[in-house]
């Protein structure tokens, strides 16, 4: 695994948070990266295609693209 402070489209990473996540990068704006969580189910109330926006030094890159 490696740790990068640039996640880029295609990138599987880890969301570091009260309880870790892991999903696929889909877009970036700026400082922050969208990422579709693999189990969306997790977290109610959230539809399946939905896209998180979070800011790139919260996430951990776990397979480079």
């Amino acid at each position: 695994m490696r740790d990068s402070g640039a996640p880029s489209i295609g990138d599987i990473v880890e969301i570091r948070a009260v309880k870790p996540r892991r999903g696929i990068v889909v877009g970036t704006k700026g400082i922050e990266v969208g990422v579709l969580y693999f189990k969306p189910s997790a977290i109610q109330g959230t539809a399946d295609d939905f896209v998180w926006w979070i800011h790139r030094t919260h996430v951990r890159v776990i397979s480079a693209a």
